[in-house]
């Protein structure tokens, strides 16, 4: 027992806080949602804060909005995941948002919302894919998903497809 007291004692180390994937661009027309994912691993004691990449406006900050937008609202999922939901979109919610965390150097991801204009039924919305290889040139896409209103009273069917 002597022994064990006299060896060192092991300090727990706090990880750095690290991103898991990357946020996903998305596209969707006036008057639909967005929603921009971002996930976190090793959060510990940082916190993630959302802002808008233009003008840096700080929209949320973990689970609290604290802009004055009802249209914006931050959802906290599994202890690693914060979407930034976005009702209604208008046109000046075109841009790119931030995901941060406060760590020392600051650590950041970018996500940004292509806002297209009224989306009649058969409407097409969707993400922005774009990859980049090294040495090579980066590629863009989008993947869609159509939407017909099989209701007057606004019910959609959803089929997805693929375009470069």
């Amino acid at each position: 027992m002597a022994d064990y007291l006299n060896q060192p004692q092991q300090i727990p180390v706090d990880l750095e806080p690290e991103f898991e994937g990357t946020i996903q661009n998305i596209s969707s027309p006036t008057g639909r949602e967005a929603i921009l994912t971002c996930s976190v691993k090793n959060l510990g004691r940082y916190k993630v804060g959302w802002l808008r990449a233009s003008d840096q406006t700080v929209l949320a900050l973990q689970g609290r909005v604290v802009t004055h937008n009802s249209r914006i609202s931050v959802v906290h999922e599994d202890f690693r995941t914060w979407r930034l939901r976005i009702r209604q979109l208008r046109e000046s919610d075109r841009g790119c948002y931030m995901c941060q965390i406060n760590a020392s150097p600051m650590k950041k991801q970018i996500g940004c919302i292509d806002v297209q204009g009224e989306c009649p039924f058969p409407c097409r919305v969707g993400r922005l894919n774009t990859s980049h290889e090294e040495g090579k040139a980066p590629t863009m896409g989008y993947q869609f998903r159509e939407e017909r209103q099989i209701d007057g009273i606004g019910k959609t069917m959803q089929t997805n497809s693929a375009a470069p």
